[in-house]
């Protein structure tokens, strides 16, 4: 909700809100594999580290370009030649795959009834 509210022209808050939103997905697609059958845990925790890893290479990018003092998102060889866009869909990408495979997962499972 903080990435819809605070546009890229309100840059610190609109950083702050998608660093913090991209960084969950990843830790909860990591932790989520300990209530998940293999192979959706694997599945989970790769999709889990490279949504961190990406975020990891893209903050290093906004830093070494100076970025983020500027309106202007520079390039910068953490972003592994698919500039700062680029980088940004292989963060958000695994994030939304986990997300439908977990959301699967939940929607399939069935409830079990206890006897009184």
């Amino acid at each position: 909700m903080g990435i819809g509210i605070f546009t890229k022209h309100y840059r610190t808050a609109h950083g702050a809100a998608a660093t913090t939103a991209f960084f969950f997905a990843g830790l909860s697609a990591i932790t989520s594999s300990k209530v998940l059958k293999k192979p959706l845990s694997l599945i989970s925790v790769i999709l889990g580290m490279m949504t961190l890893g990406a975020l990891a290479l893209f903050s290093l990018g906004m830093i070494t370009s100076g970025s983020l003092t500027s309106d202007i998102a520079y390039d910068s060889e953490f972003y592994m030649g698919l500039g700062p866009g680029g980088m940004e869909h292989m963060i958000i990408y695994p994030a939304g795959l986990w997300l439908a495979g977990f959301s699967w997962h939940l929607l399939t499972q069935r409830e079990t009834q206890t006897k009184k």
